[in-house]
């Protein structure tokens, strides 16, 4: 019998959804991130954004923007493959 590969979390969902809305360029670099918006567009609760978001932070795709929540960081070319190798990777485990 095969194992079972475990599934992606709906944060880990989220986090993906956004992570290639931004390397795609649907969100502008330093537009403010909206937790409600983007929660209507996926149509999950503010919460797995939330810690989505705060991950995406994390890994420097996202930064404070003193005081107004969270903004998309300008991001360079190397460090999004680097970022997607890294993911793969991990994916893999």
């Amino acid at each position: 019998m095969n194992k079972l590969k475990p599934q992606p979390t709906l944060v880990d969902q989220v986090y993906e959804a956004i992570l290639s809305d931004i390397t795609e360029g649907k969100f502008d670099n330093l537009r403010r991130l909206k937790q409600e918006e983007i929660a209507e567009s996926l149509g999950v609760s503010r919460q797995p954004v939330q810690h989505a978001l705060l991950l995406l932070r994390s890994d420097g795709l996202v930064r404070d923007a003193s005081g107004r929540g969270l903004i998309v960081a300008p991001l360079e070319l190397d460090f999004v493959r680097d970022l997607y190798e890294v993911r793969a990777a991990i994916d893999k485990l």
